[in-house]
């Protein structure tokens, strides 16, 4: 009678969902397109978000899914032609918080639009401003990440793209302040078209890595080597006497021993080259 091998209930979640859709496709490389991602989006809120509201965001790793059906919460209005295609959301409390540090916290509760009283939970006029240029730009730079095929536009700017599949890949991450922690999250989905994108240069980036000579560990792996030309032994009396000035007569060899650090690797033949020493003729040490 066989045994069965039962996984516990709590160990099951932390496993990766399988997606038939995204089966056959390099899935296990997307953590090398997470981590670029992350650092394009940590400059952009270090050098242009944070300088531009006087806020202090942080920006947590970026992880992905495989998920279809709708955004998690409201999503970003803005975008172009060019960039339709991805969906960008950001939590609320981020864009209260770029209002409180914009316009203070009386901006935050008590802004008025066209002079007229503006409801505490309703967005703003300078919200939904400041929600469009982000969720431009947001678009734009993941869509710099991915890499454009200018040959494919979408029809209409700012639309959501018609050809959504029924799964789509998200990548989202968690945007925090220093002062306040955690705010929210930052949220992205593509469509089957910036999927494709996404596969096809990791699996080109991949490609190109095997062919390359200088892409593996020994290509790029730094090593310092020392050669030892000679070596000479005296009496300790004689080490001991010597001072300033004092010659020791030796004899360079015709071969010296090459170290990478305190492990002898090869012998090599010392020879004269334009007026300098060169090594020639290695033999490895036994």
């Amino acid at each position: 009678m066989s045994r069965r091998s039962h996984i516990k209930t709590e160990s099951a979640r932390t496993f990766q969902t399988l997606d038939p859709c995204t089966l056959g496709r390099p899935t296990h490389l997307l953590g090398r397109f997470s981590a670029t991602a992350q650092e394009r989006l940590a400059h952009f809120f270090d050098t242009r978000l944070n300088p531009r509201y006087g806020t202090s965001f942080e920006v947590g790793p970026v992880t992905f899914a495989t998920r279809g059906g709708a955004l998690p919460f409201a999503e970003l209005p803005g975008g172009t032609a060019a960039t339709a295609g991805i969906a960008a959301a950001l939590e609320r409390p981020v864009l209260l918080r770029i209002l409180e540090c914009r316009y203070g916290r009386h901006g935050v509760d008590s802004a008025q639009e066209d002079g007229r009283p503006v409801k505490p939970h309703a967005a703003t006029a300078s919200e939904r401003r400041i929600a469009a240029q982000l969720g431009a730009e947001l678009r734009e730079l993941l869509a710099e990440c991915i890499g454009r095929d200018e040959r494919q536009v979408a029809a209409s700017p700012g639309a959501p793209p018609a050809h959504r599949t029924q799964t789509d890949l998200s990548f989202a991450c968690r945007i925090g302040d220093f002062t306040q922690g955690e705010l929210g999250r930052l949220h992205f989905t593509l469509d089957a078209q910036w999927q494709a994108r996404v596969f096809a240069r990791l699996s080109s980036a991949r490609s190109r890595a095997k062919r390359e000579p200088g892409a593996d560990l020994q290509a790029r792996l730094p090593l310092t080597l020392a050669v030892r030309l000679m070596e000479t032994g005296m009496p300790l009396d004689a080490l001991l006497k010597l001072r300033a000035g004092a010659v020791i007569p030796v004899q360079l060899g015709t071969r010296a021993q090459v170290l990478a650090g305190a492990t002898p690797l090869f012998t090599a033949q010392v020879a004269e080259d334009n007026g300098r020493l060169c090594l020639t003729a290695f033999e490895d040490m036994e």
